[in-house]
């Protein structure tokens, strides 16, 4: 029941976070690009500026989806008074 509460929340939460997150990453890649986005097919962009570049932009991603899933589930547990997931044995 606590996770019918949870799926709206965590689809709103999940979807302005992921704006932000998009943004952030993009931003982050700009730095470690020096200046532009790392491209696979352009052939001067070295294998260390891409790897560093696209591992820290999924890294800001799934940090937004881990807060957004957080986010919700505190929500719902605030909500109902539930926590909504596995109990503890």
């Amino acid at each position: 029941m606590a996770r019918l509460f949870m799926w709206p929340l965590k689809l709103l939460a999940g979807r302005v976070l992921r704006l932000f997150a998009k943004r952030f990453a993009t931003a982050a890649r700009l730095r470690v690009g020096g200046g532009r986005l790392p491209d696979r097919r352009d052939p001067d962009v070295s294998v260390g500026r891409l790897v560093a570049g696209e591992a820290l932009a999924a890294a800001i991603l799934a940090a937004a989806a881990a807060l957004a899933d957080r986010f919700a589930r505190r929500a719902t547990h605030a909500l109902i008074g539930r926590w909504p997931g596995r109990r503890r044995r």
